[in-house]
């Protein structure tokens, strides 16, 4: 559509996290309807600092599997996590 982009810079620090995501995930439903929503993603993200990019991946694709008791996604999920490493 008509989506207007705005550029942003920013400076990472050590061990700062950028995550960019499709809507699959916030959008999973349970057996309830509810979605898992971006609360949860936020409330989330402070338990995962310590973990590799790989494993933050990991660790929200098998929340999602969680949080639909394991039924098949409905929408496609994408995860890029981008982590600055530590400087030693």
């Amino acid at each position: 559509g008509d989506f207007q982009y705005q550029l942003q810079r920013t400076n990472l620090r050590p061990g700062d996290i950028v995550l960019l995501l499709s809507d699959g995930f916030p959008e999973s439903r349970n057996p309830q309807g509810e979605m898992i929503g971006f609360e949860f993603l936020s409330r989330e993200l402070l338990n995962v600092t310590e973990k590799s990019a790989q494993e933050i991946t990991q660790y929200f694709i098998d929340a999602a599997t969680e949080w639909t008791d394991h039924q098949p996604f409905t929408d496609d999920m994408t995860f890029v996590v981008l982590k600055k490493k530590p400087s030693h």
